[in-house]
């Protein structure tokens, strides 16, 4: 009796344990890095998916047995559902989105079509995840996806880990997944920015960060291209700038491009922006920009006296002051208000964005503004606080 009940106990047991019911091993699944979209001459979308290739790695990181560990199938179906199964028809095995990292849209496509319906297939599909990096490059997407990457194993890894690095320690790009563009779709004010890429063909074909490509509504598609020079501004007035390198121009050299010029690496910048509503109706903006940083590189003058460093730290001031104007005028002029400046508005003053909101962009390239920059100094990086 005592070995029948430890039996029943250990068969009931059993019904209680996981398993691969559903008949799929690892090698029904194709692995997606990353995709590209494309238009195609005659008007349809080309979708490319960049597959994980298993294998033996090498010490050098690429598949022992065909020298790749990444694989590139693209189709042309009547939808990007059709495409996929084109795609894993063509593979073999089926596409399993839950990995891939990076989502490419080429130029062309995101200034023809609306990208939140380009990615419907994505934001819809149960197995892709919400921070999936989104990018529009200059030229054909797939282009990109065939490069060979320098450290990671495959590109869709690599074209993240350069997103992740420009925007956190350099800030040079924007971080723009699914997820942004779904909550922006549902604003007042539909603007956002995605990373620009280019292609660098020699000597080694590599890929940079070349500015911001601006989405905006009703359209959806991308309408202006902000310049890489000012994408460091843009992320500080989006108050999204982690940390990186400000170039000074030496004193009286600012119209020399080529006069020495110091360094100063930001550690901490926060920035605040006030809208002003005036008693004309009429929109202004205080912006407050406070700098944490050290030097990096002083080629200038010294800064080992109280006069010395006051002087230095006002060029920093003035500097930032230019860019961060430059920046905004350029916006303005493009009527791309990517800085949340629109929504601020409708939440704190919800009567007179009634007013404004058909008119916005009008309004936001005639809006008048005034910046203020405070800078702290935590070390000059030497004892004496000399130049060398």
């Amino acid at each position: 009796m005592k070995n029948l009940l430890l039996l029943l106990v250990v068969v009931s047991a059993c019904f209680g344990l996981t398993g691969c019911w559903n008949k799929v091993e690892l090698t029904d699944w194709g692995f997606v890095q990353a995709a590209s979209l494309d238009q195609e001459s005659n008007g349809s979308i080309r979708l490319t998916a960049h597959i994980y290739k298993p294998g033996r790695p090498s010490a050098s990181g690429e598949n022992t047995s065909s020298g790749k560990s990444f694989i590139d199938i693209g189709a042309n179906g009547p939808s990007l559902l059709g495409s996929s199964s084109l795609i894993a028809s063509e593979l073999g095995r089926r596409l399993q989105w839950s990995h891939i990292r990076v989502l490419l849209i080429s130029e062309e496509l995101a200034k023809s079509r609306n990208i939140a319906e380009l990615l419907e297939f994505f934001m819809r599909n149960p197995q892709t995840r919400s921070n999936i990096n989104v990018m529009v490059t200059q030229g054909s997407a797939m282009d990109y996806l065939k490069i060979k990457p320098f450290i990671e194993n495959t590109m869709g890894q690599q074209l993240l880990e350069i997103g992740r690095v420009s925007s956190s320690y350099s800030g040079r790009a924007v971080v723009t997944t699914l997820k942004n563009v779904l909550i922006t779709s549902m604003e007042e004010v539909s603007t956002l920015s995605f990373p620009y890429l280019r292609l660098r063909p020699k000597p080694n074909p590599s890929v940079i960060m070349n500015g911001l490509a601006v989405m905006g509504a009703p359209s959806g598609r991308v309408f202006a291209i902000i310049p890489r020079a000012n994408t460091p501004t843009v992320l500080m007035l989006k108050n999204q700038f982690n940390r990186g390198t400000l170039t000074i121009p030496c004193k009286g050299s600012a119209e020399n491009k080529k006069a020495s010029k110091d360094s100063f690496e930001i550690t901490r910048l926060r920035t605040h922006i006030t809208p002003v509503i005036t008693r004309n109706d009429e929109l202004s903006l205080r912006i407050g920009i406070q700098i944490e940083g050290t030097i990096t590189e002083l080629v200038c003058n010294d800064v080992s006296t109280a006069t010395e460093v006051n002087e230095y730290l006002k060029r920093i001031r003035d500097t930032v002051s230019n860019d961060v104007s430059d920046t905004l005028r350029l916006l303005q002029k493009e009527q791309a208000d990517i800085i949340g400046v629109g929504n601020s508005i409708c939440r704190m003053h919800n009567r007179t964005w009634k007013r404004w909101g058909p008119d916005w962009p009008r309004r936001f390239a005639e809006t008048t503004f005034s910046v203020d920059v405070k800078v702290v100094l935590l070390n000059t990086g030497t004892i004496t606080g000399k130049k060398t």
